[in-house]
Parts: structure tokens; sequence; C-alpha cells
């Protein structure tokens, strides 16, 4: 067994923290932080197996497993339409990506296509940049409805001086 750095202990813990907030969340009774827990649980359960695989002397096996990103991404989407009250069933397309991706994933890692995992990290890569772009519109249509129907409260405006 290999010495822990203080960096490698610190690394592991905040892994097992965010794993088990994404639990944690994930039991609670209201949808928006069961979607919170999906984010983190998916976010970070892969990597703290790992972490604690080497730590151990054991190699996980990694490249079995598809990128999360097309699942666990999604996640923070759902949480941000949620708490804004945009959340909708359309929402749920955005995982389609995740299964076909992981579907050709187990047929490239059982072929050994490399050239496979290379175009998967690069997609996933954009693919959540475009995440991330729904959940910044989201939350300016949610500033935007706030702004429309809350714009005076005790004769004070809310909406922003130009």
């Amino acid at each position: 067994m290999e010495e822990i750095s203080l960096i490698s202990l610190l690394e592991l813990l905040a892994l097992a923290t965010a794993t088990f907030l994404g639990l944690h969340f994930i039991t609670s009774k209201e949808r928006s932080q069961k979607l919170l827990g999906g984010f983190l649980l998916l976010g970070f359960v892969f990597d703290l197996s790992d972490r604690s695989f080497l730590l151990l002397g054991y190699e996980f096996p990694f490249e079995f497993i598809p990128n999360m990103a097309f699942v666990y991404v999604p996640f923070l989407y759902f949480y941000s339409l949620q708490l804004t009250g945009q959340s909708n069933r359309k929402m749920w397309r955005l995982l389609y990506p995740a299964i076909i991706f992981y579907l050709a994933h187990l047929v490239a890692y059982f072929n050994e296509t490399d050239f496979y995992f290379f175009i998967e990290n690069q997609l996933a890569y954009l693919f959540s940049i475009y995440i991330s772009f729904l959940v910044f519109k989201a939350i300016q249509i949610h500033q935007r409805n706030i702004f429309q129907y809350f714009s005076t409260i005790e004769d004070k405006e809310l909406k922003e001086e130009v």
C-alpha cells in the first residue's frame, strides 16, 4: 500500500462528502433535492470508487464505465428547471444521448476501438457546455419572469436601471 499524501486524503474526503451528500439529497422528499442528489451521486461515486481502489492497491475497471457526463450533467439542468418551476416531461429527453453513447461504448469496449473513446470524451465536453448554456437560459427566463410578475413591491423597482 502506498503512502497517502495530504492532497490525496483531502481529495478522497471531498469525493466522499459529495457522494454522501448525493445520497442524503436523493432520499429527500422534495423533487428538486432528489435531482441535486442524482447530480452529486452520479458525478462523484465512480471517482470515489476509483480513488478508494487505488489506495487499496487495486485497479478499478474504469474503461468499462462510459463517460458519466452524459448522465450527471443533465441532472444539474433538471435541478435548475425544478427550482425555477420550468420542469416538464420533455426535459428527460436529454438522457437519450447517454443511452446511445453507453450502447456505443460497450460495442467499442469489446471491439477495442480506441478512437471511439477520444470522440466520446470530446462530445461529452461539448454536451456539458450545451447543458451549461441551457442552465444559464433557464435562469435568465426565471429572472425575466420575476421582473415581470413582481416588478414593484412597496413602490420599489426590482428592474435593473440601464
